[in-house]
């Protein structure tokens, strides 16, 4: 089952996480291919997106939250190893466990209660993408991040112009 992702206020206590978390991107930090790591302040003006199912420790069965392309989120994940370490790496390929397919993306710390913010980015080709949160000792979790295309809007059809010399019907 896909889990419902529901973006909160950071005004919001109840929906996110009590304690602090540490989440740190350094400068320059480059995601796969069609993702922009964010820092500064664009990383704090992301969406807070809050993912109430506890992370996978199998990719192929990873849960997986939707968010269109080209906006900036920031992941709030739970079920992690209460106040740990993890280091954070996104794929762009769903279906593999190789290594060296995950970019690091940034460390977080995890809160007493097991929650955590996955650094602030912002995908601009639409996809599937894994997250993959890493202990010290290698246990890793993982969700599946489904990047939707824009929806282009609509244009409604105008009245056609009145040509000179005929008559309206």
């Amino acid at each position: 089952p896909t889990p419902t992702a529901s973006v909160i206020a950071p005004a919001n206590p109840s929906a996110a996480p009590s304690a602090p978390i540490t989440v740190n991107a350094s400068p320059g930090v480059k995601g796969p291919v069609g993702v922009e790591v964010l820092t500064g302040s664009a990383s704090t003006k992301a969406r807070r997106i809050v993912v109430r199912e506890p992370l996978s420790l199998n990719p192929m069965t990873a849960s997986s939250v939707r968010v269109p392309s080209g906006s900036a989120v920031a992941l709030v994940v739970r079920g992690l190893p209460a106040s740990s370490p993890l280091t954070v790496a996104m794929s762009a390929s769903p279906q593999t466990r190789a290594r060296s397919s995950y970019v690091p993306i940034g460390q977080v710390r995890s809160s007493a209660s097991g929650w955590a913010t996955v650094p602030a980015f912002k995908p601009s080709r639409a996809g599937t993408y894994t997250i993959k949160l890493a202990t010290a000792n290698g246990k890793a979790f993982y969700l599946k991040v489904t990047v939707t295309s824009k929806a282009k809007p609509v244009k409604q059809p105008t009245a056609k112009p009145a040509v000179a010399g005929k008559a309206r019907e």
